[in-house]
């Protein structure tokens, strides 16, 4: 009773007082989770007056008539998903089903997987697979297991080469204690695996290129192959050959094993043992002249490598190859260059690389292609990057770590130079995430992730 009158005090369920009118009651039947003519709940509406709003799926957006309008007014017509929803299974009687922002099936887009992982706000966010490593550089995989090469030396397994199984659930160590690891290449049962200082040469800089076995059954003591007094980079394998960097080497020093010099080498791995001298296991043959080269690939008949040059000017960096695996000492092909470019990716057609941000003016990095066959001129795919360091390509994308910039981004391989897609991108100190990237240094991209 409200004061003297009799009124509607509340509705059994499935029922409402949509007229007011206290005579005939709870007069209207309603569907679950609907409201009254013109208080559907959002998406929904009541299109022939009969107090049923029948019109709309979950997650939807509907109207009554060609425009819209008031309950009664006309034909139902569903005009889209709910902000962040999207019907992916094409079936109407369950509406825009799926919540883009957070379904790790359907992340961002119908059918984008996180294989297992969390989506977050329309992404993927990245799954731990190996803690506390120090530094890790180059990334490598193989159908069960990541390797990579730890650079710095404190932390968890000190500088060292690691391995994880792809779901993170077994990790081992394949060479430890191997200070300033850099480059790996898997072959077969093995790794091989260069080590090499950053920063100025000193006359005390030593490296080495050891092989260990993949289980880590000598991890404790790995076998080097060649000792050298300066500095490797990078390491690729492509049978029966490993063909490897020396960043620069004591002008003074002879030779070791056939290296006299920074270039890019190779031996064949089946002549390993045979001693080739102080400090080699193998005899080496010389392929090209570089000047501080950092990274290498052999594809087809190419051996393609980027080089800092002699003083490290963006005049000097270059992108460079050989047209045959066999050598090409004095007759080196100039594909491309700018300032300390590194990483390196490959193509049928292309080469790719970065630009590394010049801080002495405030250069930022690029990402930059050119064709293999030395015609046409450079293109710049991404510009304006936050110091970008390595990349990785497929087949139509070209992706790339920040290290500053602490986030991971990708560019069409058609691109013209704008902004790079983010796939992943922290916030800015002090409010950085622990469980976004932080100053990362690499990637790898294989047909499901990124690394």
């Amino acid at each position: 009773c409200g004061g003297v009158a009799c009124a509607v005090g509340q509705c059994a369920p499935g029922f409402g007082d949509c007229n007011g009118d206290p005579a005939d009651g709870c007069e209207a039947q309603l569907t679950e989770g609907d409201v009254c003519p013109d208080r559907c709940r959002p998406g929904f509406a009541d299109c022939n007056g009969d107090g049923v709003c029948e019109c709309g799926y979950p997650n939807s957006n509907a109207v009554c008539g060609a425009e819209g309008g008031a309950a009664g007014s006309g034909e139902c017509r569903v005009t889209g998903c709910g902000e962040g929803f999207f019907d992916c299974n094409n079936q109407p009687e369950d509406g825009c089903e799926v919540n883009l922002r957070t379904d790790g099936r359907n992340c961002g887009k119908c059918g984008a997987s996180c294989q297992g992982g969390t989506c977050g706000d329309g992404r993927c966010l990245p799954v731990k697979i190996a803690d506390n490593q120090p530094s890790p550089g180059q990334i490598l995989f193989d159908e069960a297991y990541v390797y990579w090469s730890n650079y710095f030396t404190q932390a968890q397994g000190g500088s060292a080469v690691r391995r994880v199984s792809r779901d993170g659930l077994s990790e081992n160590s394949i060479a430890d204690n191997q200070p300033f690891a850099y480059g790996i290449a898997i072959a077969g049962d093995y790794v091989f695996y260069t080590t090499g200082r950053f920063g100025n040469a000193a006359a005390t800089d030593v490296s080495v290129l050891g092989r260990a076995r993949k289980r880590g059954d000598d991890a404790a003591n790995p076998e080097v192959l060649l000792r050298i007094p300066g500095r490797f980079r990078g390491v690729a394998f492509e049978e029966p050959f490993v063909y490897f960097a020396v960043y620069d080497y004591v002008a003074d020093a002879g030779t070791t094993g056939g290296i006299d010099g920074p270039g890019i080498y190779r031996f064949n791995r089946g002549t390993i043992g045979a001693d080739a001298g102080p400090g080699a296991q193998v005899t080496v043959e010389k392929l090209a002249r570089a000047a501080r080269p950092m990274n290498l690939v052999v594809s087809g008949n190419d051996i393609l490598w980027t080089e800092e040059g002699a003083t490290g000017a963006a005049a000097e960096g270059a992108v460079k190859k050989c047209p045959q695996r066999t050598g090409c000492v004095g007759a080196e092909v100039r594909l491309g260059g700018g300032f300390r470019p590194r990483g390196i990716g490959v193509d049928a057609e292309f080469v790719y690389w970065v630009n590394v941000a010049d801080a002495r003016n405030g250069t930022p990095s690029t990402v930059v292609r050119a064709r293999r066959d030395g015609s046409g001129a450079e293109q710049v795919l991404a510009g304006g990057i936050n110091d970008a360091r390595e990349l990785a390509v497929d087949d139509a994308f070209v992706y790339f770590a920040a290290y500053t910039g602490n986030g991971v981004y990708r560019a069409a391989k058609t691109a013209t130079g704008g902004a790079p897609e983010v796939i992943l991108e922290n916030a800015p100190p002090p409010g950085l995430s622990p469980d976004l990237p932080v100053a990362p240094l690499t990637v790898a991209v294989d047909q499901s992730f990124v690394y």
